[in-house]
């Protein structure tokens, strides 16, 4: 390789290689790591990096990570457990986004409380942990069964949940950003409710919410031990572009998502947080909410009773 000459110890130095590093994100997934990608934020930290970013809902890369796709991906905290519980290898290394979902509905629309969604015609992506989150926090917070006392239209991607609102074949979204700000920035959706609050309400606390955290695979972390502080110190970046450089942040955002500028502006907008790091209180917090969702029966191991196992 090319090769440099020290000229203090009269020897030549030979660069370290950089270890392979496969990324994989949401396209759609809103957790600051398409600034990551655009920035080659790990690249500075040593490493040969591939970043995926991978259109749809969850499923799909779930399903790419379990079959050894990539080393790191970022995921909604309730299927990361879900994961867990499958068997799939992973370790939660940092995390990225707070509460990011919302119940949207048309700003002329006769829903004014969470009680008037019952009878309505409510769109979601079934499978995605939004979903999970906002029925079982209607359950436990509210009293609200949705899946009994609403119909609920499942949708298979962010776009199509947006169109469905739009052309009236439903009354309610329960959708994620940038989503849900795509629709409210119109002038003609507000929102009902949105996640940080639906979830305070439910865990009796002020904590904030972590819907989205950073997992690897314990193979590769025992590997590369740096992998742990290297996403959160890419990401603790992301975040400094996120709050103190907004061009650079919407352009590389753009750059990803393909939506409308002032859709993003105004996403980051209604953003509660970008977030970085593995506090003990973050930690506190996920497996306080992991212990509700267990509760609630969208989780099943005995692990989420055990927030020190956890």
């Amino acid at each position: 390789g090319s090769k440099m000459f020290c000229p203090k110890c009269d020897s030549i130095l030979i660069p370290k290689e950089k270890s392979n590093l496969r990324v994989g994100y949401l396209q759609l997934g809103w957790s600051a790591t398409e600034i990551i990608h655009q920035e080659d934020l790990l690249n500075k930290r040593g490493w040969n990096v591939s970043y995926t970013p991978i259109p749809g809902s969850p499923p799909s890369l779930i399903n790419a990570y379990s079959a050894g796709q990539f080393d790191v991906i970022d995921m909604a905290t309730v299927l990361t457990a879900k994961m867990y519980e499958q068997g799939t290898p992973l370790k939660i290394v940092g995390v990225a986004t707070s509460g990011i979902s919302a119940i949207v509905v048309p700003k002329d629309s006769d829903i004014n409380s969470l009680e008037d969604l019952k009878g309505k015609k409510i769109a979601a992506v079934v499978g995605g942990s939004t979903y999970q989150d906002v029925k079982a926090f209607l359950k436990i917070g509210y009293d609200i069964d949705i899946d009994k006392e609403a119909t609920v239209i499942p949708a298979t991607s962010p776009p199509e949940l947006v169109n469905l609102l739009k052309t009236g074949q439903v009354d309610v979204m329960i959708g994620w950003e940038p989503m849900a700000s795509q629709l409210v920035v119109t002038g003609d959706y507000k929102y009902l409710v949105k996640h940080q609050e639906l979830w305070e309400k439910v865990c009796n606390c002020k904590d904030t919410f972590i819907h989205v955290v950073y997992i690897a695979n314990p193979d590769f972390i025992k590997a590369n031990p740096s992998i742990v502080s290297d996403i959160n110190s890419a990401q603790k970046d992301a975040y400094e572009i996120w709050y103190n450089n907004r061009g650079l942040a919407v352009k590389d955002i753009q750059a990803v998502t393909q939506l409308k500028n002032e859709e993003i502006e105004f996403a980051m907008d209604q953003t509660q947080g970008v977030l970085y790091g593995l506090t003990e209180q973050q930690k506190d917090t996920i497996a306080k909410y992991l212990k509700i969702m267990k509760d609630a029966g969208v989780l099943t191991s005995e692990i989420w009773d055990k927030p020190e196992e956890a």
